[in-house]
């Protein structure tokens, strides 16, 4: 396969497991670790997070897009990138910390988006199940506040908004992947959007 195409099929596939939380690390136990942007990872010494490293990969790919595929070391910079991303299918080579750096989502209540993904605007649903209080936010694939939803006291029973893909201060956001996060009470929430522009 074309090493450009190999490495690029490799970041997507690392982008969509990130956001869905299924990245195929395993415990020793067999269970799963959910990772999310905010997770803290060490890759070849150096110790970063999961936003980050995309941003870093995503940045050289595209410095990679405006070189010849046969120019010099370029082969070998799509094979080192495509070779570190399937590094986290299988654990190789990779430090995983868990701690305040990542969210706990386990148990998490997933919420509904309708559609997903979309171009114009989609509608988020939750219920409530007792009275108290949400703070609910969109937030971008490097852990950053885009745009805040709610936050404030919810009274029980069935709710939804309305994100029109805007940030806070009203610009479209880019075609991406972004996150819904946020508590109802102790519960923690959560979905994936897809923006398509």
């Amino acid at each position: 396969m074309d090493p450009r195409k190999q490495a690029l099929r490799q970041f997507g596939a690392f982008l969509a497991n990130v956001c869905a939380g299924e990245l195929g690390i395993r415990t020793l136990d067999g269970g799963a670790v959910s990772l999310d942007p905010g997770t803290e990872v060490t890759v070849g010494g150096s110790q970063t997070t999961l936003g980050d490293l995309a941003h870093s990969i995503d940045a050289h790919l595209v410095a990679l897009q405006s070189v010849s595929i046969d120019g010099p070391g370029v082969r070998d910079d799509y094979g080192r990138i495509a070779d570190l991303l399937g590094g986290f299918d299988d654990g190789i080579g990779i430090s995983v910390s868990c701690g305040s750096g990542s969210p706990a989502l386990a148990g998490a209540q997933l919420l509904t988006a309708q559609p997903n993904p979309f171009r114009a605007t989609t509608t988020i649903g939750y219920t409530v199940a007792t009275t108290g209080a949400a703070t609910i936010g969109v937030y971008d694939l490097s852990g950053r506040l885009v745009r805040r939803i709610t936050a404030g006291v919810e009274s029980s029973g069935s709710h939804s908004f309305t994100w029109d893909g805007t940030d806070d201060s009203g610009a479209r956001v880019h075609t991406g992947v972004y996150f819904v996060r946020g508590r109802i009470g102790a519960q923690p929430v959560r979905a994936q959007l897809l923006v398509l522009r």
